[in-house]
């Protein structure tokens, strides 16, 4: 997202979009990514622009190569891999949870489970371990 939109390669009326909203020229980019503390938070908060214009081609197809990308490089090359279900934890996983799926079922994996924080799974099974 921010390289196509430093380079110019976003389409122009989202590019207008983003600018509007977030107003950032390359060095201010710049500075949240190699200056400021966490710029994968920083980083991540633009992910909201994607999923609040998804219905956008550009998005859509942004976020599908993306997340293929990821399967490639973490996933497909691990010999049984698809024989163990798949889960997705934190806020891009769960925001995207359709076009997760619709890239698991293309990869031959088996999504189980979206979560956004894995703090209430996290609750339910210690509390089912006090039970017993």
């Amino acid at each position: 997202l921010v390289r196509d939109y430093l380079y110019n390669k976003m389409p122009g009326h989202i590019s207008h979009k983003f600018n509007e909203i977030y107003g950032l020229g390359a060095a201010s980019i710049l500075e949240n990514v190699y200056k400021k503390e966490n710029p994968n938070r920083w980083l991540s908060s633009l992910a909201f622009f994607v999923s609040e214009n998804i219905h956008e081609d550009y998005c859509q197809i942004l976020v599908l190569k993306s997340m293929r990308d990821f399967f490639e490089a973490h996933l497909v090359q691990y010999p049984g891999n698809k024989d163990i279900p798949l889960g997705a934890v934190g806020s891009i996983g769960f925001i995207f949870k359709n076009l997760l799926e619709i890239v698991s079922r293309e990869y031959g994996f088996d999504l189980k489970k979206v979560l956004k924080s894995p703090i209430e799974e996290l609750v339910r099974y210690h509390l089912s371990r006090q039970k017993q």
